[in-house]
């Protein structure tokens, strides 16, 4: 029997985790900082978090999310995690656990 776990990655979703390297390297590294400084809330890079497609990553479909694998999601995480360490909000990314979502959030 086979124990091995593919953690391959489609061609897709590596492009998004490429997409999210250079939106990190390009949009955020050279303002984070500075806005965690002044205790800013990111307002424009929340907007092209939404646009790139990863704002509220983890969400099912049914609940306006675009999920992706498991390597994928944890691959988009540490990206995020470069800059976004100090950040609370960055985990914008990140859906609550269904057991944590309010009933309108489930319904």
């Amino acid at each position: 029997m086979d124990s091995h776990v593919n953690f391959e990655i489609p061609e897709e979703e590596q492009l998004l985790i490429q997409t999210v390297r250079d939106f990190i390297d390009r949009d955020v590294k050279p303002v984070v900082n500075e806005m965690e400084h002044r205790n800013e809330y990111p307002e424009k890079l929340i907007e092209q978090m939404k646009e790139i497609g990863i704002y509220g990553l983890a969400l099912p479909e049914e609940f306006g999310g675009a999920p992706v694998s498991t390597p994928c999601y944890v691959q988009v995480t540490e990206e995020l995690s470069r800059d976004f360490r100090d950040a609370p909000w960055w985990s914008s990314v990140r859906a609550p656990t269904k057991s944590r979502r309010t009933s309108l959030q489930r319904s």
